[in-house]
């Protein structure tokens, strides 16, 4: 009887042992699949908001790199056409104004149907560049931004001389340019790649901001090195990229890298 009791009381101890191992497990449980029902979005039957916090931050990095990226489009314009001699001359900082074609031209673009509303235009401070913003921008002067660092290559000696002038009065300078067009600089004056260096960090800074439509009016060879720049292109082969007076090419900045979809449109006057 002694040693019944012995076993009795023994076995109820392991059945109080067990049965609190069970409370255990079953706590252990339902805390595991809480958790579970978390990071699923999953609470009493119906989907939380909140996900775990690897989510919300992997969320929120996202949200913040749209908002630095939330620029849309970007258009170059080189300003409307400007009075010139029947020769060919070097203009460079030249500040002319714009002829009577000229004026029609960015008139035209500010007409233009379905033509986007631009939330800020950025342009040279010489006047046919200037000018030509403020047509577009019509009653909306206020969205206008000079930039100095827009103005066209200044070309030292040689400005407002004709080409045939040059090559007479220069004769080895002259050749100099045609053998390196990217690093010559004329008397007094800048290369392609001094422009380079003080155009495109004024446009990097211009897409880092967010906007989302922009417009640059400068000038042709403003424009030129900011398409070799996104196209990838060697400065060497700026002149093979079009940029008649008044015509439009447009960057499409919501892909990476940036894609340049049109180049060179032409006002039809």
């Amino acid at each position: 009887m002694k040693t019944e009791n012995c076993y009795s009381d023994r076995f109820q101890d392991d059945m109080d042992d067990f049965q609190n191992c069970d409370v255990i497990f079953n706590r252990l449980s339902d805390a595991f699949l809480g958790q579970t029902r978390d990071i699923m979005g999953i609470r009493n039957g119906r989907k939380i908001r909140r996900a775990c916090s690897f989510n919300a931050r992997e969320r929120d990095i996202n949200t913040k790199e749209k908002k630095e990226r939330k620029i849309m489009m970007l258009c170059l314009l080189r300003h409307g056409e400007i009075e010139q001699r029947k020769e060919k001359r070097f203009i460079g900082q030249t500040d002319l104004p714009l002829n009577d074609t000229g004026l029609r031209q960015a008139h035209w673009w500010a007409r233009k149907p379905n033509f986007m509303v631009f939330d800020r235009i950025y342009c040279s401070d010489l006047a046919r560049s200037h000018h030509t913003a403020k047509i577009i921008a019509e009653t909306r002067e206020d969205c206008i931004r000079l930039i100095p660092q827009f103005r066209e290559i200044h070309l030292g000696e040689w400005e407002g001389l004709a080409m045939s002038q040059v090559r007479a009065r220069f004769p080895e300078e002259w050749r100099k340019r045609g053998e390196n067009i990217v690093s010559y600089r004329p008397p007094g004056g800048e290369s392609f790649a001094d422009l380079r260096d003080r155009v495109i960090p004024a446009f990097e800074h211009i897409i880092s901001h967010p906007r989302e439509n922009s417009l640059i009016v400068a000038h042709a060879g403003v424009n030129r090195v900011i398409l070799c720049h996104v196209l990838g292109m060697a400065l060497a082969n700026l002149f093979r990229v079009g940029q008649d007076y008044g015509a439009l090419s447009i960057i499409d900045c919501k892909r990476d890298p940036f894609r340049v979809t049109a180049m060179n449109m032409q006002p039809t006057l």
